[in-house]
């Protein structure tokens, strides 16, 4: 439940309105689903692994790389979580 106010007509003006998201859609049998962070952790792999051994990015750079250009913080996340499996 979100509540917007109208800020011309004050705080009396202030009305909820539901968002309720579109109704999951189940896969069929067999089917898996990758969400969508899964797919940008790999992408984020595979662009760090891409670099070359003795060369440096930015986490911004590996991003923006892997698509994602404003997911710099997943990046650097991603990085510290690894365990030291990443370079």
């Amino acid at each position: 439940m979100l509540f917007f106010a109208d800020h011309r007509q004050g705080a009396a003006a202030c009305r909820a309105v539901s968002i309720n998201p579109p109704a999951a859609r189940r896969p069929s049998a067999g089917c898996s689903v990758v969400p969508p962070s899964a797919r940008r952790d790999a992408a984020f792999r595979k662009t760090i692994l891409q670099i070359p051994r003795g060369k440096v990015a930015t986490y911004g750079q590996v991003a923006a790389a892997a698509g994602y250009p404003l997911y710099h913080r997943h990046v650097a996340q991603l990085l510290s979580k690894s365990g030291g499996r990443l370079p």
